[in-house]
């Protein structure tokens, strides 16, 4: 029988509950968890993008969480049958999670994405839905087969800006973001590959990535800040020592 059966499978209740507890933790409250930590962080950048606008930084990744959070609802929590239309939508909104991706990683960089990439983020995704609304992409499938290598290679894309900036610049914010995005890059093609048939399995890794890429960018925001506080008190440091300055020479006078 331990030829064929993994040992997990048999044993004793005592035995097998601590491996059926933590299955379920892993495949059903992690993910959870990981998607409400996703909506949190959401509202928090969209506030910190309220307050400072014009770093970008926060517009992208603003703008990444909202229409990735709505994409991960769509796909990986089960809804119910009346609902189960608005999957086909999520796939072709999925391509504009990778091309936000790329933003992200250009603007962790210090590059500003040109105009034409900007207009894309809105107009390919834009195309892929009307078209699966008005019924010329005709089935599921056929939108993975366009949406999933598309997305895969945005992603791809986006970590060799990371990696360039990490490695070739020596950007710190970009260092602290290269495994997330390594490893967004690795799960997706492993399940997409999943998705296409061509590898076995059961369990899609990318929503399990979230939790790191989450705390990633919480490490980024928090780099910011300190340099922000950083910034100031050097800034109030100066004013006191000119303000010493100028009280001397009034008193001198």
């Amino acid at each position: 029988l331990s030829r064929h059966i993994s040992k997990i499978f048999v044993g004793t209740e005592t035995q097998l509950l601590p491996n059926v507890r933590l299955r379920g933790f892993i495949q059903e409250r992690l993910i959870t968890m990981a998607l409400g930590a996703q909506v949190l962080l959401g509202l928090s950048i969209l506030f910190l993008f309220f307050l400072r606008p014009k770093d970008p930084l926060f517009f992208w990744l603003a703008a990444l969480v909202v229409v990735a959070t709505i994409t991960s609802i769509g796909l990986f929590v089960e809804l119910p049958q009346r609902s189960e239309s608005f999957r086909p939508l999520a796939i072709a909104l999925s391509t504009g999670v990778g091309m936000l991706f790329i933003a992200v990683a250009l603007a962790l960089v210090g590059i500003s994405p040109p105009r034409s990439f900007r207009i894309a983020t809105l107009v390919i995704p834009g195309l892929l839905i009307a078209c699966t609304v008005s019924g010329i992409i005709p089935s599921r499938t056929i939108l993975a087969l366009i949406c999933f290598p598309i997305f895969f290679l945005m992603l791809a894309a986006g970590a060799a800006v990371v990696a360039w900036g990490a490695l070739g610049r020596g950007n710190i914010e970009a260092r602290l973001m290269l495994s997330p995005f390594f490893l967004i890059c690795w799960f997706g093609l492993r399940d997409i590959l999943l998705g296409a048939g061509i590898l076995d399995g059961s369990v899609l890794l990318a929503p399990y990535v979230r939790p790191l890429f989450l705390a990633a960018i919480m490490a980024v925001l928090m780099r910011r800040l300190a340099l922000s506080l950083h910034h100031i008190d050097h800034a109030n440091d100066n004013l006191l020592h000119k303000l010493a300055e100028r009280e001397a020479q009034l008193a001198a006078l």
